[in-house]
Parts: structure tokens; C-alpha cells; sequence
């Protein structure tokens, strides 16, 4: 969804603590849409505001000279990020917009995406994902390895293990 900007600074009347908008607005393209500065912190990344995008009174402020109007706006859909920092898979997720949850097809498609990046073989943890999916609580939250197991390789100085047959000969003579 792309949209263009046109900004907002409220009249002193309307900027003071009572005003839910903050005192800049960044107005999208389309009717009632904003993003605006907030005197209510809690509700930043929240779906609590019918739509507009809420930032702290200094975000807002930050941006706002910086922007210029016309400025064209994209809105992305994405509920679950990823990224790496240092070798370590981070992941992010949020409540898909409407009721329904993450899919199977969503926890295939983001361990797909994973293992894209995953340049240091990182055995990713299949389980933990689908819990963080399954929380969908915003927090950006690091990917441990799977604790799996892996089979045990044995060093050419170690005694190799025998089968159950090798000590013994098994030659025709011996049979009767």
C-alpha cells in the first residue's frame, strides 16, 4: 500500500498533553489515516488506533522536519520479521491482521527465509519458532540452536567400535 505524505503541525491551542494526536501529524494519502505523535506511549504498535500509525512525541518530531511533504509513504503487511546479528536468527512476530493465526504454511515459509541467510549452518530450532509464532507478542526474540543431538564422530586416535561378528572367524572350517 503506498500513499503520499502531507504534514501537520497543530495550532499551539491543540498542543498539550490532552491531545491524543501529539502535537505533529504526518497525513497519508487516504482519509483518516496519520501518523502522529501520541500522548498515550502505551498504544505505540498496538491496533488501538483505528489505523493510524502512533510514535513517541519525539519520534514524530524527529521525523517531521526531515519528511518532505509529498513524500511517498509505503505500508507493508509483514507480521513476522527476521534478521540475523551476529550469527544469532532473531525473529519478530505480530497477530496477523484479521482473527485467524499463523499457518503451517507461515512457519514453512519463515524457517525458508531463515535458512536463506543462515550462512553459518545454524541448526534452527523447528519448535521454538512455532512457539514464538504461536505468542505472536511483538518481542524481537533470539533463535537458539536445536539442542538435537547431533550422532557423535569419533577421532581416527579413538578405538573404533566393533560389531558383534568381527572377532570372530567365520570360515567354512568351522562349520560342522
Amino acid at each position: 500500500m503506498s500513499h503520499h505524505t502531507l504534514k501537520v503541525r497543530w495550532p499551539d491551542s491543540l498542543c498539550h498533553y490532552n491531545n491524543p494526536l501529539g502535537d505533529h501529524a504526518i497525513i497519508l494519502g487516504f482519509d483518516g489515516y496519520l501518523i502522529h505523535g501520541t500522548n498515550q506511549p502505551d498504544g505505540i504498535g498496538m491496533r488501538a488506533s483505528r489505523g493510524c500509525i502512533r510514535m513517541l512525541p519525539k519520534d514524530i518530531e524527529s521525523i517531521f522536519d526531515r519528511i518532505p511533504p509529498g513524500t511517498q509513504v509505503n505500508i507493508i503487511n509483514q507480521p513476522i520479521k527476521i534478521g540475523w546479528e551476529g550469527g544469532q536468527p532473531l525473529i519478530q512476530a505480530f497477530p496477523p491482521l484479521g482473527a485467524e493465526e499463523h499457518s503451517m504454511t507461515a512457519l514453512t515459509e519463515t524457517m525458508t527465509r531463515l535458512n536463506q541467510y543462515n550462512v553459518d549452518n545454524v541448526n534452527l530450532d523447528y519448535e521454538q519458532l512455532s512457539d514464538v509464532l504461536s505468542l505472536s507478542n511483538g518481542l524481537i526474540t533470539p533463535l537458539h540452536p536445536n539442542q538435537e543431538q547431533e550422532p557423535q564422530r569419533h577421532s581416527p586416535e579413538e578405538k573404533s567400535i566393533k560389531g558383534i561378528y568381527e572377532d570372530q572367524d567365520l570360515t567354512s572350517s568351522q562349520r560342522s
